[in-house]
């Protein structure tokens, strides 16, 4: 999980700027309400986040500060590929099981590779992986707008 970083050092907000795109209705809740969905994550390269959906309908984006990451991406069009009927975790995309999700080939996947200084909007509804290419850092926010 990556690091909340503005409760335990919040003078790390004075060194960036968010983008003008990333309004957030959050911050129009009380501070003890607001769900605090700004992290930075450091990780080596080869660790991963599974596929998923971020949560509460937000969007997300990430700033790369160090490294290389690869994220890919699939539209909410796909998302009945990548779900078994019945439930449980999604498939894996990198080992499918095509016995368990036999849908899955037809997903259409976006791939992008991110170096530093990049930055990366991922709309609210898109399933995606991350994973560390090296060693890397990363900035994000995630946002209701």
């Amino acid at each position: 999980r990556g690091w909340t970083y503005e409760k335990s050092c919040p003078e790390l907000l004075e060194d960036f700027t968010e983008p003008g795109f990333a309004g957030d209705w959050f911050r129009k809740l009380p501070p003890k309400e607001d769900p605090t969905f700004r992290w930075i994550y450091i990780g080596p390269g080869g660790s991963r986040t599974p596929l998923h959906v971020d949560p509460c309908l937000t969007h997300a984006w990430l700033a790369q500060i160090r490294g290389h990451k690869r994220f890919v991406l699939y539209p909410p069009s796909d998302l009945k590929y990548l779900v078994h009927p019945s439930g449980g975790a999604p498939v894996d995309p990198r080992k499918p099981d095509l016995e368990r999700y036999p849908l899955f080939p037809a997903a259409r996947p976006i791939e992008v590779l991110l170096a530093p200084g990049d930055l990366l909007l991922v709309p609210a509804g898109w399933a995606h992986l991350v994973e560390c290419v090296s060693d890397s850092i990363s900035l994000t926010h995630n946002f209701l707008a």
